[in-house]
């Protein structure tokens, strides 16, 4: 890449990460010494890993760089941001034909059951392809609307829903943020730690909210929708739900969500998993912000 070449990559870059910042409130960092940063390559082709990798990392190839709503697909991508066709609900708004698209790319256009707060379906987010992506035969489109209408990919800039998007991942609650969470069933009582006790395998129950320790919760950022929830009484304890000798993360059980046992507004009544229900109230809580640890919540960028 000669000199002139370079300088307009590097700037098409920053002109995405400015964009993203100045509209989702996401943080990107310019660095050059940390472990963990994303790389670009000027490439024949655009891809970029889905999702974020602890100490490694992530390398963005791009080579029609001049669009900015194609490096900022791929920086979404990066960390974490879904394409619209791996929706759940996808086949509500489109229809996919993957026997057009060509061999070994068919994954493009898998589901993803886990995907979450994605709102309406967004025809006009840089996070979906047009009709021809990865077609055979582009006189054969790949995916097409309901009605049967091809649509074209949208690349000049992001677009609201891709903004709502990025906000919900990042921003439903407030990172490092201390919470109580209080149940929606009897909204006088909260999750408690039974006893005060960081004890392993100390039952959750709820009781009569207050300001303790044993009633506030700090909520980590995991990955996509999930966050991990720490005691304040012991951050080194994690709340997971109990098998008969180990525990599990709730986010490997789909078809589960946490719940006041038997609808019960009893003091000391256990907090339990039951089967997932959109309308129960015994599985809603609300979240009450105490305060914001410090620590700042931000991306690398290396160029």
């Amino acid at each position: 890449m000669i000199a002139i070449q370079h300088s307009l990559f590097v700037a098409a870059i920053k002109v995405a990460f400015n964009n993203l910042m100045s509209t989702t409130g996401v943080r990107f960092i310019e660095e050059t010494i940390k472990p963990e940063y994303i790389r670009f390559v000027k490439s024949a082709g655009k891809n970029s890993q889905l999702g974020w990798r602890k100490n490694g990392v992530n390398t963005i190839n791009l080579y029609n760089y001049n669009m900015v709503g194609i490096v900022m697909d791929e920086i979404i991508s990066s960390i974490w941001g879904m394409h619209e066709q791996y929706r759940p609900d996808r086949d509500l708004h489109v229809i996919v034909d993957v026997s057009r698209v060509i061999s070994g790319y068919e994954h493009n256009y898998n589901i993803f059951p886990t995907y979450a707060g994605h709102g309406a379906f967004n025809f006009q987010s840089v996070m979906l392809y047009n009709s021809w992506g990865f077609t055979k035969d582009p006189n054969l489109a790949s995916v097409t609307k309901i009605n049967g209408f091809t649509f074209d990919g949208q690349r000049a800039g992001i677009s609201a829903g891709d903004i709502a998007g990025l906000k919900n991942l990042y921003f439903q609650v407030a990172v490092g943020g201390i919470y109580r969470i209080t149940s929606v069933y009897v909204s006088t009582k909260s999750l408690d730690i039974y006893g005060g006790s960081p004890a392993d395998r100390t039952r959750i129950i709820i009781w009569p909210s207050h300001s303790n320790n044993n009633q506030k919760f700090i909520l980590r950022k995991e990955a996509h929708g999930y966050y991990q929830i720490k005691s304040l009484l012991n951050a080194n304890k994690v709340l997971t739900v109990r098998g008969n000798s180990t525990g599990f993360a709730l986010k490997y059980e789909l078809g589960l969500r946490l719940e006041v046992s038997g609808g019960n507004s009893a003091n000391a009544t256990n907090v339990v998993v039951g089967t997932s229900s959109t309308t129960s109230q015994v599985q809603r809580f609300n979240l009450t912000r105490y305060s914001k640890l410090k620590s700042p919540y931000s991306w690398i960028l290396a160029v």
